[in-house]
């Protein structure tokens, strides 16, 4: 990874990957509603935790790495 200067909107540190822009700390993931089939986006905070809302069908999805291979995927029914 390479280390940039900063960034001018917000100064925090600005890290570059081959696929993916890193601002402190949050990486996208995307995937799909296992409720409706929808496709999602969700940022990856530094603990490994991903929140998400489906659009269409109002389900909220929280999604935590466990391990290496370990996650676990919450799906709450909306109210």
């Amino acid at each position: 990874m390479q280390l940039y200067d900063g960034c001018e909107r917000c100064g925090e540190e600005v890290q570059q990957d081959s696929d993916m822009v890193q601002i402190g700390g949050w990486h996208p993931y995307t995937c799909y509603c296992p409720n409706c089939g929808n496709l999602l986006l969700g940022y990856q905070d530094r603990n490994g935790t991903v929140k998400m809302t489906c659009k269409s069908c109002q389900a909220a999805i929280v999604r935590r790495m466990m391990g290496r291979r370990h996650h676990r995927l919450d799906v709450y029914a909306p109210e």
